[in-house]
């Protein structure tokens, strides 16, 4: 998931035409060091208005130590701006089927 910043880009800057952003605010180096080029990313949107998930970005270029960025390009814009609840919701119910499958398949006998 990465979140925009109204004083330096608008996620829709880049998912109404596939632009790119180079994208350094937050925490990049601590949660995309490991992102590879062509991995999807959630676009969230906070600040004012509504906040949510507003659309589908890749990553283009790896993170880069020297300018703590890491180059993102806008892929698709949702219809609807998906809440932030709604996506937590959604991975604690798919987590929580995995860890079952798991522990089920793992310890029958």
């Amino acid at each position: 998931m990465v979140a925009s910043d109204k004083f330096k880009f608008e996620w829709y800057d880049i998912l109404d035409n596939g632009g790119t952003v180079e994208f350094n605010q937050g925490n990049v180096r601590r949660n995309f060091k490991v992102a590879k080029k062509g991995d999807l990313v959630l676009c969230y949107r906070g600040g004012t208005g509504e906040k949510g998930f507003v659309g589908l970005a890749e990553i283009k270029s790896e993170y880069n130590e020297k300018k703590d960025v890491i180059l993102v390009k806008g892929l698709r814009k949702f219809k609807k701006v998906i809440p932030y609840d709604t996506i937590k919701n959604i991975y604690l119910l798919m987590f929580n089927n995995f860890i079952k499958t798991c522990f089920f398949n793992n310890f029958r006998e």
